[in-house]
């Protein structure tokens, strides 16, 4: 009898904790044999994205079949293009996908696709988030005026009682506290106690982690928060116990007192947030910060801040001397494969450009005086990101550049991998493909640390 209890009870309760499938067949025009992949976002401080398939889009069209255990924000990218949309677990969505050019005219590369839920009413989930957003937003540049002086606290207060009436933003529970959280960044701006805030949407409430505006109020409200307690005589002992003791027991339970945190996941949640912000600040030490992310990637009491933590150290990796520069395998402009690992050997000048930026173009001129001058001693590469690949091959052969020109244009993971949001960008990296600096200087002002390094050793 005990057996057959055990049984129903795991098949009954099974559903609640594992992954439900969720269907999306979708329609996009103009980019067929292009790939479109889904996925989520594995944390909001990060925003790393997981992506959970891939495909080709043919004859318009495309389909996926993902598991999900809970109501998660999807994402959906085409090239550097994209959008996203809430999706429920266990549900069926029908999307048209479309890109407006001018819409997204000047935008370098975030680019975002419009997206219509053909089968999605006014009640739907995404249709009410959609129309609290709007409310917001409107809210927002009625009173902007008021906002920046500091006297919109009535406005604010008659806006978030009547959101909190509106009943439409009570269901489902993902809608309610969607809003709940939203609400509360409005009482944190009107300059509300945060001790009042704290006890009212912290203590004693579930820590709502993959769930965005949760994690947006816990951001907010605690921005500089720790290092602004590293800098006082109270945040003595936690540093000491980071940077001297390396003792992570203790360090959770100096924050708990101090903050009058109870949870040990919402202490650990406040340390991570405090590392991750100061990870490039002088207020902890690089070492201890990348010693305790360790430590939390694997003895953090949840499973979510653990993940947390591995992201956050992926996350800061790129931006860490010594790192391994992500690699690339691209064509040249004779066609031929060049792989990072071919550039070994020597410091290698990286920059990615294009060619409808005019500071791309002057700073290219500029590179070739540093090819010339420093040639012996460093190798330069750049990366070109045009659509049209034969512009890499033009500019090559019409000005002369006597380095190697390679086509990206097409590789967006590697623009994601180097986190290329603007160009001209430049990188600097070592004879062993180890990062030496991110976001390196432009030619100009390599000209002087060339000379600083090479010529003056001669």
């Amino acid at each position: 009898m005990r057996i057959l209890i055990s049984l129903l009870i795991a098949f009954f309760c099974a559903p609640l904790s594992q992954a439900q499938n969720v269907q999306i067949d979708g329609k996009i025009d103009g980019f067929n044999g292009k790939t479109i992949k889904v996925g989520v976002y594995a944390d909001y401080f990060t925003y790393t994205k997981k992506e959970l398939g891939r495909q080709s889009i043919e004859n318009g069209s495309f389909e996926f079949s993902l598991g999900l255990k809970s109501t998660s924000q999807v994402y959906i990218q085409v090239e550097d293009k994209s959008t996203s949309f809430f999706a429920e677990a266990g549900k069926k969505y029908t999307i048209n996908l479309s890109y407006d050019a001018a819409t997204n005219q000047g935008r370098a590369y975030d680019k975002s696709l419009n997206i219509a839920i053909v089968n999605e009413g006014a009640t739907s989930l995404n249709a009410k988030i959609k129309q609290f957003n709007k409310e917001y937003q409107d809210f927002f540049s009625k009173n902007y005026r008021s906002f920046v002086i500091g006297e919109a606290k009535e406005e604010i207060n008659l806006f978030i009682q009547k959101a909190q009436e509106n009943t439409i933003y009570q269901s489902p529970e993902f809608l309610k506290q969607y809003v709940r959280y939203a609400l509360a960044n409005l009482k944190d701006i009107n300059k509300e106690s945060k001790s009042k805030l704290v006890e009212e949407y912290l203590v004693d409430q579930k820590v709502l982690f993959t769930h965005k505006e949760y994690m947006n109020f816990f951001q907010q409200l605690y921005q500089k928060d720790f290092e602004m307690l590293m800098l006082k005589k109270e945040g003595v002992p936690i540093k000491k116990a980071i940077m001297v003791e390396k003792d992570l027991p203790k360090t959770l339970e100096l924050i708990g007192a101090e903050k009058g945190f109870k949870s040990k996941e919402l202490i650990e949640l406040y340390l991570l947030n405090g590392l991750y912000e100061t990870y490039h600040e002088s207020i902890i030490e690089v070492e201890s910060n990348q010693a305790f992310l360790k430590k939390l990637s694997k003895e953090a009491s949840t499973a979510n801040n653990q993940q947390l933590a591995k992201n956050i150290l992926t996350a800061v990796s790129l931006y860490q001397k010594g790192s391994a520069a992500p690699y690339f395998a691209l064509k040249d402009s004779q066609g031929n494969v060049k792989k990072l690992t071919d550039y070994s050997g020597k410091l290698l000048y990286l920059n990615f450009w294009a060619k409808w930026s005019i500071p791309s173009l002057r700073e290219m001129k500029l590179m070739q005086k540093l090819q010339e001058e420093y040639g012996d001693n460093v190798q330069f590469v750049s990366i070109n990101l045009d659509e049209n690949p034969s512009i890499n091959k033009s500019e090559k052969e019409r000005n002369g550049y006597a380095w190697d020109l390679l086509y990206g244009g097409e590789d967006y993971d590697l623009r994601e991998k180097y986190e290329v949001k603007t160009v001209p960008l430049y990188f600097l990296i070592d004879a062993e493909g180890k990062m030496e600096q991110i976001f390196a200087p432009n030619p100009v002002q390599m000209d002087k640390i060339f000379y600083n390094r090479f010529k003056k050793t001669k």
